[in-house]
């Protein structure tokens, strides 16, 4: 299985500098090439409006090949704020679970 980790913050510099140096191209296979996207931190995708435009793309891509797409974040899909509601959807039709540290 071929995995794919970075994080939200790198999702969208690397996003950013595809879009500069015309490389769109690139960066889609990049991401949607994996058999496992795992990404950091999604809350900061929140006002982001082009990184989310591309990376619903990309999360759909991923889904309906059937991989797997794992996101972590501070806050429940439905509860970041500024963050597309097609995105919030994708976001909770799968597992979403509370982790708390142990007792």
């Amino acid at each position: 299985m071929r995995i794919y980790y970075v994080s939200c913050n790198g999702f969208m510099t690397q996003f950013l500098e595809a879009v500069q140096a015309g490389e769109m191209s690139s960066f889609r296979h990049r991401f949607r090439a994996f058999d496992m996207l795992v990404i950091d931190d999604i809350h900061d995708l929140s006002k982001r409006d082009q990184t989310q435009e591309e990376f619903f793309h990309t999360f759909n891509t991923l889904f309906q090949s059937g991989r797997q797409v794992v996101l972590s974040s501070d806050a429940a899909p439905n509860e970041i704020p500024f963050l597309e509601e097609r995105l919030t959807s994708r976001f909770g039709c799968g597992l979403v679970a509370s982790v708390e540290a142990p007792g």
